[in-house]
């Protein structure tokens, strides 16, 4: 398990359960979110700062997936908040 901070959240990068999978997982505006990534630089590059450039773009990358993913879920909530409301799914 590799961990990093970017933008005042941290992100944890581990392997997945097959070959070229990861999982980002960050508590991100309250919620906790877990997402999956094939970038294989971004598990190698989370925690190593030797290239700064390579380190910037693998929390980057790590962010990026978990505002995404947060994003979705909000989304979703908003879909089903609007349909809740409408005739369609109000009891007879």
């Amino acid at each position: 398990m590799k961990t990093a901070t970017f933008r005042k959240v941290n992100l944890t990068v581990k392997r997945g359960n097959g070959y070229g999978q990861y999982i980002v997982s960050a508590q991100y505006r309250g919620k906790h979110i877990e997402v999956n990534t094939t970038d294989s630089e971004c598990f190698d590059w989370i925690d190593d700062n030797s290239n700064k450039e390579k380190h910037r773009e693998a929390k980057q990358h790590a962010y990026m997936k978990v505002k995404v993913a947060y994003e979705a879920t909000q989304n979703f909530n908003r879909s089903v908040a609007r349909h809740v409301g409408s005739n369609v799914y109000k009891a007879q």
